[in-house]
């Protein structure tokens, strides 16, 4: 007896013994078979006898009605193409081109490629765009842009670390006994390193403080130049020869870019780190607030700041799925 021959004997004598014992479930349990089981192969015994106990047959891998790669690969190139068009609207254009595929089917395929959100759309993207140089459209790049800001600095950015940092000052509002509080920021370009500074009031030395105390002694640590340093035409960092800030820079040698920004634009380095402190941290501290004192916020900020820098990978422009201090490293190992 072979053993598709013992596997229709075992399937027969669960439902003779069923039919003994006059109870399914006794005979499913002693024999060890699930009672769907049983009604199934009970349904198929009844139509076909013994050959209804076979194993049926494997379904051929490509079903009459499953999308070719032909096809599958239109679909593909439909959505890079226009990588925010969702499922239903490429199934839309797709008929035009007399491809008939429903909108269903063609999220499945999206899924199954990893493109299934525009989020993973625009990871693609920046990725062909970063490894294969590939000509992005119009279309595109404002796609990518707006999911992540940082690609709209993609021409003024630095090529080692230090090379070009973007500094910019946030509000985050006013607070009784405490007063206005704001937060600095310095991002390093190259890999998206960030420093950040918590302080109330704002002064001509408030945006020195953070160079001269977070920002060089970690370069000095790493043993890189700052070489330039980008920030708006707020009065803070631009004035005549004697500002702060100006006299700063030249005492250190840095260059300093100063970019007009409109009040809806900033730099997308600052505007995508503002954005994730924001969403992930800030809006919860800030609408619970209950202290007198910044310190408690500021602690929070440099936890939070420890696992961006040293312990989370981001993807897409430019770190490609890297760390920030790994892109650091690796630039620093490599001298």
């Amino acid at each position: 007896m072979n053993k598709e021959e013992e596997i229709v004997q075992y399937r027969l004598k669960v439902l003779q013994l069923a039919e003994s014992l006059g109870n399914v479930s006794k005979a499913c349990k002693r024999m060890g078979m699930k009672r769907t089981q049983f009604y199934k192969y009970k349904r198929r015994y009844e139509k076909y006898e013994l050959e209804g106990l076979k194993n049926l047959p494997p379904i051929h891998k490509f079903h009459p009605k499953t999308t070719t790669p032909k096809i599958e690969k239109k679909i593909l190139s439909i959505s890079q193409n226009h990588p925010q068009w969702g499922c239903y609207r490429i199934s839309n254009h797709s008929k035009t081109k007399g491809i008939s595929v429903s909108g269903p089917t063609i999220q499945k395929i999206l899924t199954k490629n990893d493109l299934g959100t525009q989020y993973q759309r625009a990871l693609k993207l920046q990725e062909k765009w970063f490894t294969e140089k590939i000509t992005l459209t119009d279309e595109q790049i404002s796609f990518i842009e707006k999911i992540n800001p940082c690609f709209r600095e993609r021409h003024i950015e630095s090529t080692i670390p230090g090379g070009l940092l973007a500094h910019y000052f946030f509000s985050l509002g006013m607070y009784n006994d405490i007063g206005n509080i704001y937060m600095q920021v310095v991002v390093d370009t190259y890999c998206n390193y960030t420093f950040t500074h918590i302080h109330t009031g704002k002064t001509l030395e408030d945006p020195t403080f953070i160079i001269d105390n977070y920002v060089l002694p970690q370069y000095k640590i790493w043993k890189l130049p700052v070489k330039t340093i980008l920030t708006s035409d707020c009065p803070e960092f631009y004035g005549d020869h004697d500002h702060p800030y100006k006299s700063l820079l030249v005492q250190l040698n840095i260059e300093h870019i100063i970019k007009r920004y409109s009040r809806s634009q900033i730099n997308g380095f600052v505007n995508n780190f503002y954005t994730t402190i924001m969403d992930e941290l800030l809006q919860k501290l800030i609408r619970e607030w209950t202290y007198d004192s910044i310190i408690p916020l500021q602690e929070k900020v440099d936890k939070w700041l420890k696992n961006y820098n040293y312990e989370r990978p981001f993807h897409g422009y430019r770190n490609m799925g890297n760390k920030p201090i790994d892109l650091i490293n690796r630039f620093i190992n490599a001298r």
